[in-house]
């Protein structure tokens, strides 16, 4: 059986570490209030020693975005009403 939960990220551009279990998927990242959230899904029971450390990578609209990482598109959000726009990245590894 497969779990989907939500991750806090860090307002703002930027790079940035998640642990999450080993297989997780993540499905999107959007705000919930104002805040950035990233979720995901991943079966249910992974022990807590088995875990990902994710870099996840934030570069707002019209910002250079990095060539020399293997990156996958997971999300675009808005903040403070739409006077910010973020796009964020999966590094891949």
């Amino acid at each position: 059986m497969s779990m989907i939960h939500k991750y806090a990220l860090p307002p703002g551009p930027g790079s940035f570490r998640v642990d999450l279990p080993k297989g997780a998927v993540i499905l999107c990242v959007q705000t919930q209030g104002d805040m950035p959230f990233l979720w995901a899904q991943f079966t249910e029971g992974v022990p807590p020693t088995i875990y990902d450390s994710r870099t996840i990578h934030v570069f707002g609209t019209g910002r250079a975005i990095r060539d020399d990482v293997n990156l996958r598109y997971i999300g675009t959000y808005q903040q403070m009403g739409g006077a910010f726009v973020l796009h964020c990245f999966d590094e891949l590894p």
